[in-house]
């Protein structure tokens, strides 16, 4: 016999959403990229994101920022009519350079905790 364990399965919808392009921008400019979230485990879970900036330029709230930044619930996916059906989350980062910056790579941190359900 084997068990499954509750394990929070949190994660990019798609791979592509894995790296997040934010383009060249002139300063002043402003860009907005969704990333699609889904929750792959067989319980709710409660998330929230985060970023931690690396790069000191990016540290300023006004470059980089999370627009999405509440505890959200996330639902596992069900099946409807034999399909598994996710629900989808989006999670919406704003970058806004105030002077030219090269090319940077930053990590969207994650707060995860099963929610409990009794049946």
């Amino acid at each position: 016999m084997t068990s499954r364990c509750c394990v929070a399965e949190v994660e990019v919808s798609t791979p592509r959403y894995k790296t997040v392009h934010l383009g060249a921008l002139m300063i002043g400019q402003t860009v907005r990229r969704s990333v699609p979230i889904v929750n792959r485990s067989i319980l709710p879970v409660s998330a929230s994101f985060s970023l931690s900036p690396k790069n000191a330029d990016c540290q300023d709230i006004s470059v980089l920022r999370l627009l999405t930044t509440s505890q959200m619930t996330l639902e596992p996916a069900r099946l409807h009519d034999r399909h598994k059906v996710e629900q989808v989350t989006k999670v919406t980062v704003a970058f806004s350079p105030k002077k030219r910056m090269k090319q940077f790579v930053e990590e969207v941190s994650r707060s995860v905790s099963n929610m409990s359900r009794y049946v």
